[in-house]
């Protein structure tokens, strides 16, 4: 696995990494350099964010085409959110207080922000190519 998208949490004392092929995110400690233990998010996650208050990391994750919610204190996936066909392949993701923002930048189609709260597919879009 191979560093693919990095997220810094809000106290600047945890930056998150995801791995692509690999499944999984690991964080490392700044202060000390120590990289904590991998831990499993999803399949192939690109993109990463942390919420503004650091409880919750986010991965993009491309093939199965939705975001995990991931718990920052337990490193455990606390649910999934689905984007429909081709909405976070490559994913990069931005986060504000209340929604996702998956990146518009590949040509797979337009996808609206999200809910942070939906629990559920929210939309199919038509994608490019």
């Amino acid at each position: 696995a191979k560093p693919m998208g990095t997220a810094m949490a809000p106290d600047g004392e945890h930056l998150y990494i995801t791995t692509g092929r690999g499944g999984t995110a690991a964080v490392i400690d700044t202060k000390s350099d120590s990289v904590g233990t991998p831990f499993p998010v999803g399949k192939r996650p690109w993109g990463v964010a942390v919420s503004a208050d650091g409880k919750w990391v986010y991965t993009a994750n491309g093939p199965s085409n939705d975001i995990s919610v991931v718990d920052a204190s337990t490193k455990t996936v606390a649910k999934h959110i689905a984007g429909g066909k081709s909405t976070v392949e490559h994913g990069r993701t931005e986060i504000t207080p209340d929604r996702l923002h998956p990146d518009q930048s590949h040509g797979r189609g337009p996808m609206p922000s999200l809910p942070i709260g939906v629990q559920r597919q929210c939309c199919d879009v038509g994608v490019g190519v």
